[in-house]
């Protein structure tokens, strides 16, 4: 990750503003920037881990491509990665609606998203951490130890971001303009900031219970709360208080807020009603009976 962004970075300068006797590419030279270093970030993990990987995959073995756990494992996974792409692109629906404002408030948009996806990455790992930790006490069969990894997990995740929403909260104007000296960007991105501290506690509930969701193989609730948080609430209410409120950027925003609380709170729920009972062990492999 360091080597590739290191990549990326050194790559932006060189095709952005034309130098080493590239022409300046400007935003075009940014976007293959990012796929050159993606590629590299690629072939060096797949480097530094084939020696682990390689008695996994060689030699080649035919129960590889037996039907049944291949089943299970999409079952399992693509409600994970349309979960994802919901998520994703809720906000990106967003920020088009932002650029239709104009372009200083899609830049403030940027900077106040960007602010809140750096400090989304602490609960993001506590979340996969909070998957693995569950999902091994399930397949224990200890339900009790299951709950204690649970509520770490929330109390680390949520505990993080209640301490990044105080100095969004405390400071949104120093935040903002170590993104930008442009005074109407810092000033609409310090409008927004705020609202992003709001919804800091909530990202961090709603982001961890879908990592102990994972860890009960309970993949597609998320999915489906996904839908009817952001997409169902969460975007319409963005896109009556922005424009039909006249609300303007911080409209979209409280709209986003809005999605993110009811996710949390149904995710919370659900989290608590999983693990209030018995919860039985996942297998994908086909020679094995479920528990």
């Amino acid at each position: 990750m360091i080597v590739g962004n290191l990549t990326n970075l050194a790559l932006n300068y060189v095709w952005i503003y034309g130098k080493l006797g590239f022409p300046a590419s400007g935003a075009i030279g940014s976007a293959w920037a990012t796929v050159v270093s993606r590629w590299v970030m690629l072939l060096l993990l797949l480097a530094v881990a084939w020696r682990s990987l390689r008695p996994q995959l060689l030699p080649w073995r035919r129960e590889a491509l037996a039907w049944e756990p291949l089943r299970r494992m999409v079952v399992l996974g693509a409600p994970i990665g349309i979960q994802y792409e919901l998520e994703y692109g809720v906000f990106a629906v967003v920020g088009i609606m932002m650029g239709w404002m104009g372009t200083a408030q899609l830049a403030g948009h940027q900077v106040a998203l960007n602010l809140a996806s750096l400090a989304f990455m602490v609960p993001l790992g506590v979340s996969a951490s909070a998957a693995v930790l569950v999902g091994h006490a399930v397949g224990r069969g200890d339900a009790a130890e299951a709950r204690r990894a649970a509520a770490a997990g929330l109390v680390c995740g949520v505990g993080f971001m209640s301490a990044s929403a105080f100095v969004m909260l405390l400071v949104p104007t120093f935040l903002a303009r170590i993104y930008t000296p442009d005074p109407s960007v810092v000033a609409l991105a310090a409008s927004l900031i705020p609202i992003a501290g709001v919804f800091q506690v909530f990202d961090g509930i709603q982001v961890v219970s879908i990592g102990i969701l994972r860890g009960v193989a309970d993949t597609r609730t998320p999915m489906i709360v996904n839908v009817l948080g952001f997409w169902l609430v969460g975007l319409p209410v963005s896109a009556a208080l922005g424009f039909g409120a006249r609300g303007g950027p911080r409209g979209l925003w409280w709209g986003l807020t809005v999605g993110l609380v009811l996710v949390a709170l149904v995710l919370l729920w659900r989290v608590r009603r999983r693990l209030s009972r018995d919860v039985a062990r996942v297998v994908i492999d086909r020679d094995v009976a479920p528990a």
